[in-house]
Formats: structure tokens, sequence, C-alpha cells
């Protein structure tokens, strides 16, 4: 969940807030944000929203930075090779 983390929290810092002072902005649990921001967890649709107009974003940016977390969760990952019998 790297990029939307990443997204997140160099939108915040761009924008001189504290993860609290975004947390009070929004009328968010503090707790939410540190999950979004340490890759934990992604928030759901409404909350974007919320997060692109206190970070004075277009929400797109957000959509998409988690929509790429999203799809880097879900793509397979290369399996590791069998070794052969003899």
């Amino acid at each position: 969940m790297a990029i939307f983390s990443e997204t997140l929290k160099a939108a915040r810092r761009r924008a001189n807030l504290t993860q609290k002072a975004l947390a009070e902005r929004t009328r968010l649990p503090l707790r939410s944000l540190l999950n979004w921001e340490q890759g934990r967890r992604l928030p759901r649709l409404h909350t974007v929203r919320r997060l692109a107009k206190a970070l004075r974003l277009p929400p797109a940016e957000l959509l998409e930075a988690m929509l790429a977390t999203a799809a880097e969760d879900w793509l397979p990952k290369t399996p590791a090779r069998r070794k052969r019998r003899k």
C-alpha cells in the first residue's frame, strides 16, 4: 500500500500540516490517518474526498494513488521457482 500512503504523506507535508492537524481539519480519527500513512489500510471513497478537500487537492490525485495501491496489492506475485526433482 505504499503508493497511497506516500502520496497522502507528501500532500500533507506540502500543506504544512501535522497528522493531528489534518485529522482535526477532516474530523477523522487520528488513528485512521496513521494507518493510511503507514500503509496498513486504505480509506473509503467518501473519506478520500474529505482528505482531498482538506489538502486542497483534486480528489482524482488521491483516487489514482488509491487505485494504483489496490492494483499493486491484487496483482499476482511472481511465484518462486520450484526446484526440479532429480
